[in-house]
């Protein structure tokens, strides 16, 4: 399998919400639909006006054709807003959750990311050639080759696929982010669609260093 890394979009933003704003709203989104995300976090819709123009071409033609994922942090300094091991997102897996990493395809649709700012998301600076079965094979080998990596830009729309790998950084300071992916539905097989249970996120984690993967 190929590897490869994110492509920066010049589709930059400028969003800014007000702590006393993002206090006073949800945890975030998953798998919302646009006119879920407008009606659940309406707080956020200076986000939703600059979507990729890839996004919106299809949302023209099929409302639902993108799903919304938004996590809302409040963290403390040392505290990962995500994964903080080598992953790679949206990756199939069978009827009993096992990763697929072999069934993902060349002409698969691709997703976007976006962070309001720090802690950034660290991915690789060149691509790599792997047979990698699971999320702890891909951590180990990049750990191990020691390849170079780059932060994620804040404000700005980030492309990738199925095949990116990526990994979250720790606050440096105490800090609120708002992170926002964008999955083609496409991409959601059943094993996922299955634990969708509310577009509205109730509850957020956070991650502590420590050498897991699931």
């Amino acid at each position: 399998m190929e590897f490869t890394t994110p492509v920066v979009t010049n589709e930059k933003t400028k969003v800014h919400v007000p702590k006393r704003i993002i206090q006073t709203m949800p945890c975030g989104l998953h798998r919302a639909t646009l006119e879920q995300a407008i009606e659940y976090i309406p707080e956020l819709e200076s986000l939703y006006s600059t979507l990729p123009k890839e996004v919106m071409n299809d949302l023209t033609n099929d409302s639902e054709s993108w799903l919304i994922d938004i996590k809302i942090h409040m963290l403390m300094k040392g505290m990962y807003p995500c994964i903080p091991n080598w992953h790679c997102d949206n990756v199939p897996r069978n009827d009993e959750g096992e990763l697929q990493y072999g069934f993902v395809t060349p002409e698969s649709k691709p997703m976007y990311l976006w962070i309001s700012g720090g802690p950034a998301t660290l991915f690789l600076k060149n691509g790599f050639s792997s047979s990698v079965q699971n999320h702890g094979e891909l951590n180990t080998t990049i750990r191990e080759a020691k390849f170079e990596t780059e932060e994620m830009p804040e404000q700005t729309w980030i492309k990738m696929d199925q095949l990116t790998p990526h990994r979250g950084q720790s606050a440096k300071e105490q800090t609120w982010r708002i992170f926002c992916r964008l999955t083609h539905k496409s991409l959601i097989d059943d094993f996922m669609a299955r634990q969708k249970v509310s577009p509205l996120r109730r509850h957020s984690q956070v991650y502590l260093p420590y050498n897991f993967n699931w």
